[in-house]
């Protein structure tokens, strides 16, 4: 397994775009919990993660892919329930309402068939180049 970034340029506009609004939902949740609790620590550990697994996504890994949907089905979740939740607040619910919005259009981008693909292709051709290797 490879773990090299994919060239950028050989990457369909729609992962890019989906890498780029993964990272952007997340900084504007992280931004939302700090508000919400102030609590460093937890959002710190949590940001490593996001980074990480933004990482694996660069690498065209297809389970960073499908990593990636899961969490930002479960953050969408979670977002709607702060949105409901929030109302009184303004700026928590803008921000609980901007963030839903951007994680669903990383889900959109993350499923496109174009990216989706991508993912697959990437994945098969280093299990090939894996496979070569061992013989």
């Amino acid at each position: 397994m490879s773990l090299r970034p994919v060239n950028l340029n050989e990457m369909p506009k729609t992962a890019q775009a989906g890498i780029a609004f993964w990272l952007l939902s997340w900084v504007c949740l992280l931004a939302d919990f700090y508000v919400l609790t102030e609590d460093t620590g937890w959002i710190g550990k949590l940001a490593i993660a996001v980074g990480l697994l933004t990482f694996f996504l660069v690498t065209a890994q297809n389970w960073a892919r499908m990593i990636g949907l899961m969490a930002s089905a479960m953050a969408m979740l979670f977002c709607a329930i702060l949105v409901y939740a929030m109302r009184g607040h303004l700026s928590l619910f803008l921000l609980s309402a901007a963030s839903l919005i951007l994680f669903g259009i990383t889900v959109f981008f993350l499923l496109n068939k174009k990216t989706a693909s991508f993912y697959k292709a990437h994945s098969k051709q280093e299990t090939k180049e894996d496979s070569n290797q061992t013989r």
